[in-house]
């Protein structure tokens, strides 16, 4: 299944191409990376990919087609209009002190299933987002979906603040980027709240994305050997978010931890003090 957690060739190949064109040899180095295969059976796969029209390739350049990207998207938007009131209808009629919780084995499935609850809230709430991560690694991780995220956020009018809970070099290059969606940022010194827990506070709506302890300092040890981006930091972090174990994302309604954080995080941007 396209996305699951145990991929296949062409899942692979998929993923892959997700984060840019590759060279046709280039894309089979990574792919070994993920899972064991022969150079016939990578090939075998790709021209399957191409004779399905879900990739195209230019000489030795492969590219997702924009003819499944486009089957793809209006799949989505057919799913997603058909589950969001029950999606909606279960998750804001949480009362105050309840709580919703999923647990994961990969962080690709986590991913899915947050981006998959935050739209299901921010459409039906039309108020400030504000966010809190140790580091902001998924839009080095997963650029494609993160980018998509604040392009949606930018085209809803939607005003969101990000603290990053640290200031490292890395930290401020891979983030200042996505000011240009119309993200106000602040950077801490020190994390200010757990180093293993991502926050987004939408209402009196709390998102929790809890990782393991390993994986957070493996994450927290690139931030401080790289001062900007490279391909490196991306091959690394593949790695560590590869070796994850445990995650977990946990969904509170609770209007007094809701503004707990935010006058704890939003002393960042000083207009808030004054409201």
């Amino acid at each position: 299944m396209l996305l699951s957690s145990k991929q296949n060739i062409k899942e692979i190949i998929i993923t892959l191409l997700s984060q840019g064109s590759l060279d046709s040899l280039d894309l089979l180095e990574k792919a070994k990376g993920r899972i064991s295969l022969t150079k016939q059976g990578f090939y075998k796969s790709l021209r399957e990919l191409i004779a399905e029209e879900v990739v195209t390739k230019n000489k030795q350049q492969v590219f997702l087609s924009t003819i499944w990207l486009n089957k793809l998207r209006g799949f989505i938007d057919n799913v997603e209009s058909n589950y969001l009131s029950h999606t909606s209808k279960e998750l804001l009629s949480l009362q105050e002190g309840d709580t919703m919780t999923f647990k994961f084995k990969s962080i690709l499935d986590l991913d899915l299933m947050w981006v998959h609850y935050f739209y299901m809230v921010s459409k039906q709430l039309d108020v400030p987002i504000l966010f809190f991560n140790p580091h902001e690694f998924w839009s080095l991780f997963r650029s494609d979906i993160q980018n998509q995220l604040y392009a949606w956020i930018q085209a809803h009018n939607k005003k969101v603040y990000m603290v990053v809970g640290d200031n490292t070099p890395l930290d401020i290059s891979t983030t200042s980027k996505n000011k240009k969606f119309g993200l106000e940022i602040a950077y801490e010194r020190q994390p200010s709240l757990l180093s293993n827990v991502a926050l987004t506070v939408i209402e009196d709506y709390i998102f929790y994305t809890i990782i393991d302890k390993n994986t957070t300092n493996a994450i927290d040890a690139i931030y401080k050997k790289y001062k900007a981006w490279e391909p490196a930091v991306q091959e690394e972090l593949e790695i560590i978010i590869g070796n994850m174990k445990r995650s977990k994302v946990v969904i509170e309604r609770n209007k007094k931890k809701a503004e707990s954080l935010r006058k704890k995080l939003m002393k960042y941007f000083t207009f808030y003090k004054t409201i």
